[in-house]
């Protein structure tokens, strides 16, 4: 084949990308999906260590079970998928102590009120704010040091 026969080529076999010839395929685009490793999946993948299955990427979509964005993705695409909801919203391990939270007012237990008030600031930063010019080439450590105290805010800055 040549490839102007084909209505789309997606680059990567990671999860973004296999949805996306998932999508193109369903408005009747013909695709290809170009892939370097050898298997599909990208960070969305699992290996074998030491006989467990470990995760290599990608869960944070995971979490939010089945009323997530990936679960309503794999329904719009009509692709069969089954999600086990945990009862978790989130799983902390700082300064040597799990700590798991059950919503996000359960992170007011081990943040403080203080801190609380800086991880919803940040939240709100992070998902509801558009990221300015002079931030978008920032590492993340840099960017959150930018709007939150990382040496007053030890447990935030070690939940982040």
């Amino acid at each position: 084949m040549r490839e102007d026969t084909f209505g789309a080529i997606v680059i990567g076999g990671g999860l973004g990308g296999l949805l996306s010839a998932a999508q193109l395929l369903q408005r009747g685009k013909r695709v290809v999906v170009l892939e370097r490793l050898p298997h599909c999946g990208g960070r969305f993948t699992a290996k074998t260590f030491q006989g467990v299955q470990v995760s290599t990427g990608a869960v944070h979509l995971v979490p939010f079970g089945s009323s997530g964005v990936l679960a309503r993705m794999l329904r719009r695409l009509h692709i069969p998928h089954h999600f086990f909801d945990a009862d978790v919203f989130a799983s902390f391990h700082v300064h040597g102590k799990q700590i798991r939270s059950r919503g996000l007012l359960g992170a007011f237990k081990f943040l403080g009120m203080r801190q609380f008030f800086w991880f919803t600031r940040v939240g709100y930063l992070m998902f509801f704010r558009r990221l300015r010019a002079d931030e978008r080439d920032l590492r993340f450590a840099v960017w959150l040091s930018r709007h939150i105290d990382i040496k007053v805010n030890r447990e935030l800055t070690a939940v982040f």
